[in-house]
């Protein structure tokens, strides 16, 4: 199927399909975990499979308008309980890079060429799951649930973008970065949705934003909204002068000869008062 300068080839049973630009593969995906059970349609713009998961079926559909839609719908004829989910693993190509943010109902996938900037193709999960799950992405949460006649549905659009920074812009708004030092709040100004924080990390309101406190380490926070459950992981890192008062009051201790790196990280906790024994660091 053609896709403006690209190319989406789909294999004869859609467990597999590559993205091509001109005579290059930028990349390869492969569904895993359902069993092919034949093509629904092959059409210049479309093209649908379908599979068994467990005693679910599963429909497959790639196409092609002004964005290429990858989507995937679930359907249970009786009551289920997946005991695993089907996995989506992606593959550079030789000449392009493949980055991803899955966080559950949140996530992206992005291909580009390894030796210039654009064009960027930009994989935005608009309804379902994407979560890391071994080398691939689970396509449906754990243990998911359908009645008999539910279904569960989950969809990527592609876009082209001009560089990777404009599909980080694509990032959901409430994003901010999740790498802070140790003390440092992460705000959250989404009053329409809610924020379980895992312990020792703490929330405090602040205004119209809810602020999220750490310690040096990280902290899982999960995002309850009415697309599903995201889950971030917050970084605290400790400060600079916190990690030399440490080391070198472990270089202190320790009663063996200073190496030039030990005697490096003696001399900027000097230069920065961080050394309660000055006389014994100087010695």
């Amino acid at each position: 199927m053609q896709w403006g300068a690209f190319e989406v080839d789909v294999a004869a049973d859609g467990a597999s399909f590559r993205l091509l630009h001109g005579g290059d593969e930028w990349a390869t995906f492969g569904l895993h975990g359902m069993r092919p059970t034949g093509r629904f349609t092959d059409d210049p713009d479309e093209a649908e499979h379908g599979f068994t998961l467990d005693d679910a079926t599963c429909a497959v559909r790639h196409s092609i308008g002004q964005a290429w839609t990858l989507r995937w719908a679930l359907n249970a004829a009786e009551p289920l309980e997946l005991d695993e989910a089907p996995l989506l693993r992606v593959r550079p190509g030789a000449a392009s890079v493949v980055w991803a943010w899955a966080a559950g109902a949140e996530g992206v996938l992005v291909v580009g060429p390894r030796r210039r900037a654009a064009p960027v193709v930009g994989l935005r999960l608009t309804q379902g799951w994407l979560q890391p799950e071994g080398d691939g992405f689970s396509l449906a949460p754990d243990g998911l649930a359908l009645a008999p006649g539910r279904r569960w549905v989950g969809a990527l659009r592609a876009e082209l973008y001009p560089s990777a920074q404009a599909v980080a812009a694509s990032l959901p708004a409430w994003l901010a970065p999740l790498e802070l030092t140790a003390g440092q709040p992460w705000e959250f100004r989404q009053p329409d949705q809610a924020l379980v924080v895992q312990p020792p990390a703490t929330t405090r309101a602040e205004g119209d934003a809810v602020q999220v406190l750490g310690e040096a380490g990280r902290a899982g926070v999960v995002l309850h909204s009415p697309r599903g459950l995201t889950a971030l992981t917050l970084s605290f890192a400790p400060t600079l002068d916190t990690l030399l008062a440490a080391g070198a009051s472990a270089v202190l201790r320790a009663d063996v000869p200073l190496t030039p790196a030990a005697a490096f990280v003696l001399a900027e906790a000097l230069g920065r008062s961080l050394i309660s024994q000055p006389r014994a660091a100087e010695s």
